[in-house]
């Protein structure tokens, strides 16, 4: 019987061009009394009008609802904030020790594309696409390449 009056306040802010005004409608809502439909025809029209963040607000409030539910965790997940996790690994192996090549060598191949890898003068050129043909024959990765201005 709840759902029944909340449906038709959704289907309100449905039919209305407004952010704002669906954004008030779904603030509105008493969702304690919500159903599994309610809840997804909401998030899929925050989604649609590129409100996320609260899609994302009402999707966490669903999956609590409705745990078994798998389209409403996977929206909570899917909407969710995006995270940088770290590997603890450094990108590119003697990265330390091919900027201090860099420091101590800082005069010389002036004017010079350089490779450097772990540390150690790989390959020079004056232009950068032949640095990089250099470094493809020898089928290097993970150099540091840079312009010795």
């Amino acid at each position: 019987m709840a759902t029944q009056a909340i449906s038709p306040a959704l289907r309100q802010a449905l039919a209305g061009d407004s952010v704002k005004g669906l954004h008030r409608a779904v603030e509105a809502i008493d969702w304690t009394a919500a159903s599994e439909d309610d809840f997804r025809q909401a998030i899929q029209s925050m989604v649609d009008a590129e409100s996320d963040r609260r899609a994302w607000e009402l999707a966490q409030i669903a999956q609590a609802r409705f745990p078994a539910n798998k389209w409403l965790a996977n929206a909570a997940r899917v909407l969710a904030p995006a995270r940088v996790v770290g590997s603890g690994e450094i990108g590119v192996i003697g990265l330390n020790d091919s900027v201090e090549w860099t420091r101590a060598h800082q005069g010389e191949h002036r004017d010079q594309w350089v490779g450097i890898k772990e540390g150690k003068l790989i390959a020079t050129a004056a232009t950068y696409d032949a640095l990089l043909d250099q470094l493809a024959a020898q089928q290097l990765a993970d150099v540091l390449v840079f312009h010795n201005d």
